[in-house]
């Protein structure tokens, strides 16, 4: 049996063939692996002291098949069982990726199957060899990020609730506990006293310093954001703010001063029209007879450029019929008669088609 430190979560070990385990019982109570399993890697995902068996996932290669998913569905599964140790790829979008610790690698890509978690003793399981890792001196462990999302996954798919929920608590990440600081006293300005410049007319304003006297020491609240940002901070941070200068412009100042005899003034419609600031026009909207014009010019240049097609179009007719039709029909005319003696040509070549034929048959006949 392996030493104590090989079984922990996330380590992968062998478990041999029936055959090649001393001591075999088939019928060991705690023992749920199917016969064909036997012979393959597993992931250890639980352990169970009182009964001296852990729980395990069984690893396969596909025998390095191309066919993965004729090989899953010759076994009745889903992709979606099947679950990936880096480098090899994901057959289901969504499965998490295992990653192994200390930059360790697999010689061939191993899927784990998750929808079956099996029970063996742990006095059955073995090493892996030592070439099927890239890394043998390396550990042969799944990093525990890894197997949280694992635990994870297999919930939300309802895959055995009872390993899963007590693989996801025995992964879950601790948080980390800061020491807390003792409070430093820092020198707040918050309650300082004020003193503020009386208001100035405007013709004498000008920049008034305002001076923030310091006042006693008070204890800055630990809820300071800073200290979210680098724990290593202690949670009371002086705040060095020993004086503040204002300065207050004329036009700050201007709303101290009296508003009396102040009349708003009126104001101006930018869409406003005088008459006498348009000379020559003695209204605002055009008359209809400029509008009637317009139109009028509109439809008469339509007409005109239609008109004036017309005549080019009638002119160019009347040219080709006087120039270019005598020669059309004659060409018409000789093309009709050269197609009737090529027609009577060929109608005449039927008799002395016959004719031919009637002399090769007799030659024929006279040679036999």
């Amino acid at each position: 049996m392996l030493a104590a430190s090989h079984f922990n979560l996330g380590t992968i070990l062998w478990l041999p063939k029936q055959k090649d385990i001393p001591d075999f019982d088939e019928l060991h109570p705690h023992n749920t692996v199917p016969d064909r399993c036997f012979g393959h890697p597993i992931l250890i995902i639980g352990l169970n002291k009182s009964t001296g068996c852990a729980t395990v996932l069984i690893l396969t290669s596909f025998g390095e098949s191309v066919k993965i998913f004729e090989k899953i569905k010759y076994r009745h599964h889903q992709p979606d069982g099947y679950v990936p140790i880096e480098p090899a790829h994901r057959l289901y979008p969504g499965t998490p990726t295992l990653q192994l610790c200390s930059s360790q690698r697999l010689a061939r890509d191993n899927w784990a199957y998750l929808k079956e978690p099996h029970r063996c003793p742990k006095a059955w399981l073995e090493e892996t060899w030592a070439d099927n890792w890239i890394f043998p001196a390396s550990s042969r462990v799944v990093a525990h990020s890894s197997l949280h999302s694992l635990a994870v996954y297999a919930t939300s798919k309802g895959f055995d609730p009872r390993v899963y929920k007590l693989l996801k608590r025995q992964t879950e990440p601790t948080p980390v506990a800061y020491p807390k600081s003792s409070p430093v006293r820092v020198n707040d300005p918050t309650n300082s006293h004020r003193t503020a410049p009386t208001p100035t007319p405007y013709s004498q304003a000008g920049p008034v310093h305002v001076n923030i006297q310091p006042s006693t020491y008070n204890t800055v609240p630990a809820t300071d954001s800073r200290c979210a940002v680098c724990p290593s901070v202690p949670s009371y941070l002086p705040i060095p703010e020993p004086n503040i200068r204002q300065w207050w412009t004329p036009s700050e100042s201007t709303s101290l001063l009296p508003q009396a005899n102040h009349r708003p003034r009126p104001v101006a419609d930018p869409y406003r029209r005088v008459r006498s600031e348009e000379p020559g026009s003695e209204g605002e909207r055009p008359s209809r007879v400029g509008l009637v014009c317009s139109l009028l010019l509109f439809l008469g240049l339509i007409g005109g450029f239609t008109w004036g097609g017309y005549i080019v179009v009638t002119w160019i007719i009347a040219v080709c019929r006087d120039t270019i039709g005598p020669n059309v029909n004659a060409v018409a005319g000789k093309v009709a008669t050269s197609a009737i003696n090529v027609w009577t040509g060929l109608c005449g070549l039927g008799p002395a088609l016959s004719a031919l034929w009637e002399r090769l048959t007799v030659f024929i006949r006279g040679l036999f």
